[in-house]
């Protein structure tokens, strides 16, 4: 918030409703979407107890029921669709099944690399000692932050893990696509190959 809305955010509350007349959204450079305001006489706190000239606050209200109802009835956990990911679209979360290829740990973050075997011409390259030339489109680079660094530690190439939250997105700003997981860890790895 900027300018004259600067001075209208600190008496916002949580929890309230508000109309937010010319605000301005873009995608930041990690790929989410994040809004500017300007203009504070813009911003009017609105009463959910007055819906009859509020068509879009109604509308947000019983969105916000249908949410709640979703979230009691899944104990709070979101359930994204399980996609191959050759199925996957850009930026949308979902769920797979994959395999281990490679595991490179950095300073303060580790790259996995994991494969369902299925292709994509999208992906970000892999070195050769990642994946052999075959798996070359084939491999996903899942970056991996803070507490999932510490669930990868205890995994191996060729362990078969569920990632319940994966979302790939652009690598670099380019047109190339990466992945990223939401939330604080990796879901249980289900098997190790030891053939």
């Amino acid at each position: 918030m900027w300018d004259s809305s600067a001075e209208v955010g600190p008496s916002m509350q949580a929890g309230e409703y508000y109309s937010i007349r010319n605000l301005r959204t873009k995608i930041s450079s990690g790929g989410y979407l994040e809004g500017k305001m300007q203009e504070g006489e813009k911003i009017t706190k609105l009463d959910e107890d007055q819906l009859e000239d509020q068509p879009h606050l109604a509308e947000l209200l019983k969105r916000k029921v249908e949410w709640e109802a979703e979230m009691n009835a899944t104990g709070g956990v979101h359930e994204f669709p399980h996609q191959l990911i050759a199925e996957a679209e850009e930026n949308r979360h979902f769920k797979c099944t994959v395999e281990v290829v490679h595991i490179s740990p950095k300073d303060d973050f580790t790259y996995l690399y994991v494969t369902d075997y299925t292709s994509r011409t999208d992906l970000v390259p892999v070195a050769a000692h990642i994946a052999p030339p075959a798996l070359s489109d084939r491999v996903v680079r899942v970056e991996l932050r803070d507490a999932q660094v510490d669930t990868a530690r205890n995994l191996e190439a060729g362990d078969y893990i569920a990632i319940r939250n994966l979302r790939l997105r652009p690598s670099a700003g380019g047109p190339l696509v990466s992945g990223r997981l939401g939330g604080a860890r990796l879901t249980g790895c289900a098997a190790r190959c030891d053939a």
